[in-house]
């Protein structure tokens, strides 16, 4: 039996929905960030590589999504600014390792705490200061898919300067 070829006028009358389902490329499933629930219970997520030293965050951006923010930090004060960020990557290659803190995810997660920080002033007009103190970094996946992880925290300090 030979298939029916789809002709242009017959795609046309699909269903608008149809029609797009029919376009869409197959993307990988969402990535499901835990590392919320975690900080929520006061643990630390566990990365197999990190430098510098963790702090219990204030506000934790999980995969990018930006929570409401604080109108300012505290003169004199800090903040620390949790995020990270996770991609299916085709395998471990840079991602994983002592050598792989400055890959790709680990500087999405930082980017997303830099911008975070860049819209919360100190109040009372003391000297912000913003500056980063630990990053973890992880990858693996048994046996599919291969998941690239990264979280960063960088603190908002708030000081008076003579």
């Amino acid at each position: 039996m030979m298939a029916r070829k789809t002709t242009p006028a017959r795609r046309a009358k699909r269903p608008a929905a149809r029609r797009r389902a029919a376009t869409r490329r197959k993307v990988s499933a969402p990535i499901r960030f835990t590392d919320l629930q975690l900080l929520k219970a006061g643990v630390k997520p566990p990365f197999k590589d990190q430098q510098g030293n963790y702090e219990d965050p204030g506000l934790v951006i999980a995969g990018g999504r930006v929570p409401i923010l604080p109108p300012n930090v505290p003169c004199p004060g800090s903040l620390v600014i949790y995020s990270s960020w996770a991609k299916v990557v085709a395998n471990c290659n840079g991602f994983g390792g002592p050598g792989a803190a400055n890959n790709a995810v680990v500087n999405t997660a930082l980017q997303n705490a830099n911008a975070v920080a860049a819209q919360i002033p100190c109040a009372d007009g003391c000297s912000k200061h913003v500056f980063e103190i630990w990053r973890g970094w992880d990858c693996g996946g048994n046996p599919q898919p291969i998941v690239a992880m990264g979280a960063v925290e960088v603190k908002i300090e708030c000081r008076v300067e003579a």
